[in-house]
C-alpha cells in the first residue's frame, strides 16, 4: 500500500507541474502581477482546505515562508512572461532541470544517496541545453506566429530566473521540512502565500491599476487554475519527501511532467521545434530519468 501512496504523490506532483504552466501559457492579458495575485491566493486557498482549518503556528517557520514567499513570486512572474514569450514545452524543459538544485542539495546536505547513473545525467543536461539553444536560433522566424518562437534573449533570461527561483523554492521547502520534522506543512504555505499575496497585490495596484479590469476574467480562470495546480504540486512535493529522499521526488516529478507538457504544446498551442530542440528535449527527458537511478 505506502508503494501505492508514493506514485500517487509523484503522479500527482508531475501532473500538476506540467498542468500549471499550460494555464499560464492559455493568459493572454498584460496584467501579469494580478494574474499572478490570482495565482498564488487560489493556492493560498488550495492550504486552507488542506489544512482543515487546523493551525499549530511556530514563529520559527516565519523565515522560511517569507524567504519562500519571495521566491514563490518572482518565479511565477517570470515564469509567465517566458512561457508566453517562448515555447511552452522548452520552458517546462528548463524547469524540470531547475529541480537539479534540491536534488544537490539532498545530496550534500542530507546524505542522500547518489549513483554513476547521476552523473551521466548531469552531463546529457548540459548536451541537451546545448542543442535546444542551437536549435533554437535556425528556427525561422516565420513560426512565431504559430507559438514556435525562437530562443532568444529576453526568453533565455527570463526562464533562467524561473528555474533559479524555482529550485530555490524547492531547497527552502526542504530546509524547512527537515529542520521541523515534518510538521507545519500547511502553516508554511499558508504564511509564505500570504505574504505573496500581499506582495502581489501591492505591485498590482500600483503598476497595473488601468489594466486589472479588463484582464479580470482571464486572471480568475487561467491564475485561479495555475495556481490551483500550483497549490497541489507543492502539496505533493511536501508530503513525498515527508516519506522519500528528495533527490528522488524531484527528478521523478520534474521527468513526468515533460511528456503531458510537450503533447499540450505541440498539439494544442501548435508550436513548431527544429530537429535539434527535437534532439535537445528528448535528451533532456532521458537525463532527468538517469538523473533519478
Amino acid at each position: 500500500m505506502e508503494w501505492l501512496i508514493k506514485a500517487l504523490y509523484l503522479c500527482g506532483g508531475a501532473m500538476t507541474m506540467s498542468l500549471q504552466n499550460i494555464y499560464k501559457k492559455a493568459y493572454k492579458n498584460n496584467a501579469l502581477f494580478f494574474f499572478s495575485l490570482c495565482t498564488s491566493l487560489f493556492a493560498f486557498a488550495v492550504f486552507i482546505f488542506a489544512s482543515g482549518f487546523k493551525f499549530s503556528f511556530e514563529k520559527g517557520i516565519v523565515l522560511y515562508a517569507l524567504l519562500f514567499g519571495v521566491l514563490f513570486s518572482v518565479c511565477t512572474i517570470t515564469l509567465t512572461l517566458a512561457i508566453n514569450v517562448g515555447n511552452l514545452a522548452l520552458s517546462g524543459l528548463i524547469i524540470s532541470f531547475s529541480l537539479i538544485l534540491p536534488t544537490l542539495y539532498g545530496i550534500f546536505f542530507l546524505n542522500n544517496p547518489v549513483s554513476a547513473p547521476f552523473f551521466i545525467g548531469l552531463f546529457l543536461l548540459a548536451v541537451s541545453l546545448f542543442f535546444v539553444n542551437l536549435g533554437g536560433k535556425k528556427v525561422k522566424k516565420k513560426t512565431e506566429h504559430a507559438g514556435g518562437k525562437k530562443t532568444n534573449a529576453k526568453w533565455l533570461v527570463l526562464i533562467l530566473v524561473a528555474a533559479i527561483c524555482n529550485g530555490a523554492c524547492s531547497i527552502v521547502q526542504t530546509a524547512f521540512q527537515t529542520a521541523y520534522d515534518y510538521n507545519y506543512k500547511s502553516e508554511f504555505m499558508i504564511v509564505a502565500l500570504a505574504f505573496s499575496c500581499i506582495v502581489l497585490f501591492l505591485a498590482s495596484i500600483i503598476a497595473e491599476r488601468g489594466k486589472i479590469r479588463q484582464s479580470v476574467g482571464q486572471a480568475f480562470v487561467f491564475g485561479g487554475a495555475s495556481g490551483i495546480m500550483s497549490g497541489l504540486l507543492n502539496l505533493f512535493v511536501m508530503l513525498s519527501i515527508s516519506i522519500m529522499p528528495a533527490a528522488v521526488v524531484f527528478p521523478v516529478i520534474a521527468g513526468g511532467s515533460l511528456i503531458p507538457t510537450f503533447f499540450i504544446a505541440v498539439v494544442f498551442f501548435k508550436e513548431k521545434y527544429s530537429v535539434l530542440q527535437w534532439v535537445g528535449y528528448a535528451t533532456g527527458l532521458i537525463s532527468v530519468v538517469l538523473l533519478n537511478l
